[in-house]
């Protein structure tokens, strides 16, 4: 059985981690670390330790390295919370933290099956059919009614090409069309025509500055779009075309001096969500360009 999906992006990551620089990679370690709440957790803009944070603190942390104390105490987080999640994002949330800490030697136990409800329900579009299949994929487990969902998603490909996030969408997004894209990839149902179009159509989302648009008529691009525009061109092997070097500048100039990163050139703020996309972007692009690429 070959690797899962979360298992090859860990490995393009981890590989170009190892090419940033030291002090690049310890500033946002720190970053992240500062963010820890006094119960272990991660805080978002709101204040207050979030499992949604938790998880993109741990997938960072387990890419740059955490001091013990910082992800032992993550882990005590995860075990005072009830395991009931409500949505496919919290299901996803759950195991993915639990991934990671395993991978940051702090093993822990959750019950998986207090975790399927919401996984049980039909997807209601892209992002909770691949974040389903991810969770599903984590637990080791083949995705009940994975046909059905297929044939939906399928048919979320806007006629310019693209993907809307749910049935009738009016336009195609960046994100929703990286989602079916990943998930119909996953499935082996990703047919050639429909992956050629949602590169095109990933192509005329980034702008001048670099980073890339959620969607035609988004006022700025920003770094979210940017990593899922980024991931998917490089697992359709298209990314070539488009201006890497400008991706680069875009995230860089979103780069905090306190280690964190802005969501876009007009936000203010950081926080642990978008210190992983900037992270992340990072590593991509050095290990996309580490191969001779770019």
């Amino acid at each position: 059985m070959g690797a899962g999906y979360l298992d090859r992006l860990d490995a393009k990551l981890t590989a170009g981690v190892a090419r940033l620089s030291d002090a690049f990679a310890t500033r946002r370690a720190s970053y992240i670390s500062s963010q820890q709440m006094p119960d272990g957790g991660f805080c978002g803009r709101a204040g207050g330790s979030d499992l949604y944070y938790a998880d993109f603190a741990l997938r960072t942390l387990a890419l740059l390295g955490a001091p013990a104390d910082v992800a032992a105490r993550a882990a005590s987080y995860l075990g005072t919370l009830a395991a009931s999640p409500k949505t496919v994002v919290e299901s996803f949330c759950w195991l993915n933290c639990a991934r990671m800490l395993r991978r940051l030697g702090v093993p822990v136990h959750i019950d998986v099956e207090s975790l399927l409800g919401p996984l049980q329900v039909p997807p209601a579009g892209a992002y909770d059919a691949f974040l389903g299949a991810l969770s599903y994929e984590v637990i080791g487990r083949e995705m009940p009614g994975r046909t059905a969902v297929v044939a939906a998603v399928a048919k979320l490909e806007q006629p310019g090409g693209g993907f809307g996030e749910q049935r009738g969408a009016p336009v195609a997004q960046t994100n929703a069309t990286a989602a079916a894209v990943a998930f119909l990839r996953m499935s082996d149902a990703l047919e050639a025509g429909a992956a050629g179009r949602a590169a095109q159509f990933l192509y005329t989302m980034q702008t001048a500055a670099g980073g890339f648009l959620a969607h035609a008529a988004a006022p700025e691009p920003d770094l979210l779009s940017t990593f899922t525009a980024l991931v998917t061109l490089i697992d359709l092997d298209a990314a070539d075309n488009a201006d890497l070097s400008a991706t680069a500048r875009f995230v860089r100039d979103l780069a905090h001096p306190g280690g964190g990163f802005r969501s876009s050139p007009s936000d203010a703020e950081t926080d642990v969500e978008y210190a992983y996309y900037g992270v992340a972007a990072v590593a991509l692009l050095k290990e996309h360009a580490s191969r001779g690429h770019g």
